[in-house]
């Protein structure tokens, strides 16, 4: 498996951050909530097996997308770190030249 999977999929999942208690992020939460609870009570029951599917697959497409960007991210702070400790051979003439 490759590295970055097995550190994100082994407990390093920013995702799963508390919250902040009165952040907007914490309003967005708790006004979805409410807003989710009033639509699945409007739903017959075969509708909110289809919407609870829905959900679940929604997760599993953010999970997966979130896994890429930190792997996606990760090795972008990699290269960066190699850009600069390696040597750098300008195409202009430096001062030594």
């Amino acid at each position: 498996m490759f590295i970055l999977n097995e550190l994100w999929d082994n407990g390093l999942d920013p995702s799963t951050r508390f919250m902040r208690k009165g952040s907007r992020y914490a309003e967005l939460t708790n006004r979805l909530n409410q807003e989710e609870e009033k639509f699945c009570g409007e739903l017959s029951a075969d509708g909110q097996r289809a919407y609870e599917a829905y959900c679940e697959a929604q997760g599993e497409l953010e999970d997966i997308a979130e896994s890429d960007s930190f792997i996606k991210g990760f090795r972008m702070g990699a290269m960066l770190i190699l850009d600069v400790v390696n040597p750098y051979h300008s195409q202009l003439p430096t001062e030594k030249e």
